[in-house]
């Protein structure tokens, strides 16, 4: 029997797992485990001290123990595989309501669904209660702490957000996954991208085969403008995860042909990187369109409104977030400042409730340069709530907080 857990967000493989017996009883197992690891550190440090052995079993419930494995190893960042696995650890909370780390995933889950808009402002009152269940029952709870910031961050909540992410660094400081989902949500879209790298490299020296950690490496290198360096991460992630490259790092790939004058290949690679709804709906001609204008600045106002077309599509729930932003920095690059702002309104207008309805660290790259020079800037920045948070923990890469809260980016 084989158990394999994968990164429901990303899609990456955490762990796998095989087992010799073929109905092998979990919490025997873990207590064999345990007892083995407990004899070799005595035999090690050469002590009759007392060594902790397996606490209690995380569920008092086989089945429901069994239905959380299995809703673990289901999701693996798809919609429809999120929604298989929601349904699968509803069972198993079913089967054990104190199951604490069941409730975490579930509000994990949840949290990752709300962040995203459309149902965001139900995803997330629900992963709220889950999270504050799972927390009264296992106040240390690493997964519930992530999913608490993942829920602030969505919310605007920023230093709530960063306290809760640094609580569950402490809980598990070996764990290189809430070091990458402290990234995700708050150090990399406040612009703290330097103190982002440090936290991912951190997570590379724990797990250096963590295809998750490879993935957002490749994707600050980029954003930093190190295309040399966001291709060696790709390379290594792609060698390590023996899959086509993730769609987010063919962006990345997509931008460093543009940075190089490539404009042919860089649409290439954009148009692999669209979401199959997207694509139908005229993206590709838009994305052929954005790099033709590149080369020839009299067909700027036409590609610009080839992507103004794309709009209503972009703001339906079903795409992510850092396709919005490519498309975003899209427009600030054939000089569509106005549209670009446009854009951002439109899409804060029709998720209120929801604060990451774009990747917003990609309004740190080089490119989004006359975008943070823009009078606009100061007064989104107070929309999306990062002001405050800059104040407490120190503004975003080559810009300055002044004494009236206004940011100045060099």
């Amino acid at each position: 029997m084989s158990a394999r857990l994968v990164d429901a967000r990303t899609g990456f493989p955490i762990w796998t797992q095989t087992f010799d017996r073929q109905a092998a009883d979990l919490f025997q197992l873990e207590d064999e485990l345990a007892g083995q690891i407990v004899t070799a550190m005595r035999g090690y440090l050469q002590t009759d001290l007392p060594l902790p052995v397996a606490g209690r079993p995380p569920s008092q419930s086989f089945d429901a123990y069994q239905l959380y494995l299995q809703a673990r190893a289901t999701g693996h960042g798809t919609p429809d595989s999120e929604r298989q696995a929601l349904a699968i650890v509803n069972e198993a909370i079913a089967r054990d309501p104190d199951f604490a780390q069941a409730l975490g995933y579930r509000a994990f889950i949840e949290a990752a669904i709300g962040s995203l808009g459309g149902e965001s402002a139900r995803a997330l009152q629900s992963a709220r209660q889950d999270v504050t269940r799972a927390l009264a029952l296992s106040p240390n709870l690493s997964e519930a702490l992530v999913a608490r910031g993942m829920i602030e961050a969505a919310s605007g909540e920023w230093v709530a957000a960063d306290e809760s992410f640094r609580g569950a660094i402490a809980s598990s400081p070996t764990d290189p996954f809430p070091r990458n989902l402290y990234v995700l949500n708050i150090l990399k879209p406040v612009g703290r991208l330097q103190a982002a790298r440090a936290q991912l490299e951190e997570s590379y020296r724990l797990a250096p085969a963590y295809g998750f950690t490879l993935n957002e490496l490749t994707l600050i290198s980029s954003i930093l403008g190190n295309d040399e360096e966001m291709a060696r991460f790709a390379r290594i992630n792609q060698a390590v995860d023996e899959r086509p490259l993730h769609w987010d790092q063919l962006f990345a790939i997509a931008r460093a042909n543009e940075r190089a004058g490539r404009d042919q290949d860089a649409a290439r690679y954009a148009a692999q990187a669209l979401p199959e709804p997207l694509k139908h709906a005229g993206g590709t001609a838009a994305v052929d369109s954005l790099y033709a204008a590149l080369a020839n600045p009299a067909r700027r106002p036409a590609a610009l409104e080839e992507l103004a077309h794309l709009v209503p599509m972009l703001k339906s729930p079903g795409i992510d977030g850092r396709t919005r932003a490519f498309f975003l920095s899209a427009m600030v690059l054939i000089g569509g400042t106005d549209a670009a702002y446009g854009f951002v309104n439109d899409l804060l207008s029709s998720s209120p409730g929801s604060y990451l309805v774009a990747d917003w660290s990609y309004l740190w790259q080089p490119e989004m340069h006359p975008f943070r020079r823009d009078r606009r800037f100061q007064g989104l920045m107070q929309r999306l709530g990062f002001i405050d948070y800059w104040k407490r923990y120190g503004a975003p890469d080559e810009c300055d907080i002044k004494n009236d809260a206004r940011l100045e980016c060099r």
